[in-house]
């Protein structure tokens, strides 16, 4: 099947698809609230770790960063293994 060409994958067929790709979807997203309030458990129930927290300026912005540096990583990550997937896809097409 050339590229340009209709696919055609039934409703039910698709209708499954979808559905299973959601709930890992929101599976991930259960696990991330969990871990984050697991996290907060843990946080609000030290008043050493709370104090520490608060007086140190640097590992408040040293946490910050790490934090935003995962994300981007992340994003450069999945950017990566989607433009190998394009480029396998085009090398299947041709």
């Amino acid at each position: 099947m050339s590229w340009n060409q209709a696919s055609y994958v039934p409703a039910d067929v698709r209708d499954v698809r979808v559905t299973a790709f959601l709930s890992r979807v929101y599976g991930w997203m259960f696990l991330g609230l969990l871990l984050t309030a697991g996290t907060a458990v843990v946080v609000a129930s030290s008043p050493v770790l709370i104090k520490t927290l608060i007086l140190n300026r640097g590992l408040f912005w040293i946490m910050l960063f790490a934090q935003l540096g995962l994300v981007v990583h992340q994003v450069l990550w999945d950017l990566v293994l989607f433009e190998q997937r394009l480029f396998v896809w085009r090398a299947e097409v041709q």
